[in-house]
């Protein structure tokens, strides 16, 4: 590395006790092999989603007393883990029907009133508490607008060919967690068209 002035920099070599240097490709592949095992410390009491350093703790109970049971048992088994739980990063979102009524429940850990939220953002779609779309559609409308905004705005200044290929990278990625990948073209040119109009 060196600095603005081209002069060499380095650092004193240091030996590692434990952990790994920071930004490391083997990093990424330790935390996985070390997390691999947790989801089977908490079978008993819930499920778990492990995507990449997120996990998604998920506790089906109709008792509310043993809902919350297994919830203060899957967090200490994930602290028995040597994984700190962030607790302001840590929510629970109770899924029920329309004619359902939400359970009243507070459940503190650690000094830590975990919050009750209405949705939440999972694996890329918002989700929520009556696992509607409605939420996720609405937040894909306001950004497929604001793409719409930038396309027209330069569209004046394309071919149609490079505005094709300017614009597919923009709304693929909006699309794709509505519709499968073939059909989200389609719906990216009914969209066009729509807001031409």
């Amino acid at each position: 590395m060196y600095d603005k002035f081209s002069n060499k920099l380095a650092s004193e070599w240091k030996r590692i006790k434990h952990g790994d240097p920071q930004g490391s490709v083997l990093g990424p592949l330790l935390f996985l092999i070390y997390i691999n095992d947790l989801p089977r410390t908490i079978d008993n009491y819930a499920n778990s989603v492990l995507f990449a350093d997120d996990t998604s703790i998920i506790i089906t109970n109709t008792v509310v007393q043993e809902f919350k049971q297994n919830i203060y048992v899957a967090i200490q088994e994930t602290n028995n883990w040597f994984l700190t739980v962030n607790y302001n990063k840590t929510h629970f979102l109770q899924f029920f029907l329309k004619k359902q009524n939400e359970i009243t429940i507070q459940i503190i850990t650690s000094n830590t009133i975990l919050s009750n939220i209405n949705s939440t953002k999972f694996l890329g779609l918002t989700i929520d508490s009556m696992l509607s779309r409605r939420e996720h559609i609405t937040a894909l409308s306001f950004k497929l607008n604001k793409a719409c905004f930038a396309v027209r705005a330069i569209k004046p200044l394309m071919t149609s060919r490079v505005l094709k290929r300017f614009t597919i990278p923009i709304f693929t990625p909006l699309c794709r967690t509505v519709s499968s990948s073939r059909v989200h073209l389609i719906s990216v040119t009914i969209y066009l068209e729509y807001k031409r109009e």
